[in-house]
């Protein structure tokens, strides 16, 4: 199974239906079009479709996959989750949301280093360990021309310990602070569900 986010909102590709019949889901059956994926991924970019999430179904799970990236640029990215001695998650205030640090894999770069690496430009601490990897993470955007990217983020648990924070401003990073989990989860608004899914994944 695969989820992706766009703009904000859900599709999940699977190999059978997934999850229960519902009027707040949309089920849709693959039968290899890949002009069908263009117009579900544009209507959920416009936010015109009104369910909680969107499901493609087909027996060639792989065979989807493999259609839904031909259809786009792929730019793999690697990032984390950073907690403190105290518990506290690091995050960064981005293009109007708070995020997690992350970024593009460089090439020769092997996808730990970029996480560390990333992690410790945006924001200007030491990563002291690199521990498990949490998930790959899937969202779609467009560049300046209009082409379709989809962006495969490789999450890592990470600790380090709390001190001063340097946002990186050429990466439009306005604040990077220490903040309580719980307060993260629960108050901070706006931030993407792709990151909430992705710090509670952390706490498992």
């Amino acid at each position: 199974m695969y989820k992706i986010n766009i703009n904000e909102q859900l599709l999940i590709l699977s190999q059978e239906s997934y999850g229960e019949s519902s009027d707040n889901v949309l089920h849709i059956e693959y039968a290899g079009q890949s002009i069908n994926l263009l117009k579900i991924i544009h209507l959920l970019e416009e936010s015109t479709i009104n369910y909680s999430y969107v499901n493609i179904y087909t027996s060639d799970l792989q065979g989807l996959w493999a259609d839904f990236q031909g259809i786009c640029r792929i730019v793999t990215a690697a990032g984390g989750v950073v907690q403190s001695n105290t518990g506290k998650i690091l995050s960064i205030f981005r293009r109007g949301s708070w995020d997690l640090p992350k970024g593009k894999i460089e090439n020769g770069e092997t996808i730990e280093d970029a996480a560390v690496r990333e992690v410790e430009e945006e924001t200007g601490i030491h990563v002291l360990v690199l521990k498990s990897k949490i998930t790959i993470s899937y969202h779609t955007y467009r560049t300046k021309s209009g082409k379709l990217v989809l962006k495969p983020t490789h999450w890592y648990l990470m600790t380090a310990a709390e001190g001063p924070l340097t946002p990186q401003k050429e990466e439009d990073i306005e604040k990077a602070i220490w903040i309580d989990t719980k307060q993260l989860l629960e108050k901070v608004e706006p931030i993407y569900k792709t990151i909430l899914d992705v710090i509670n994944l952390s706490l498992k």
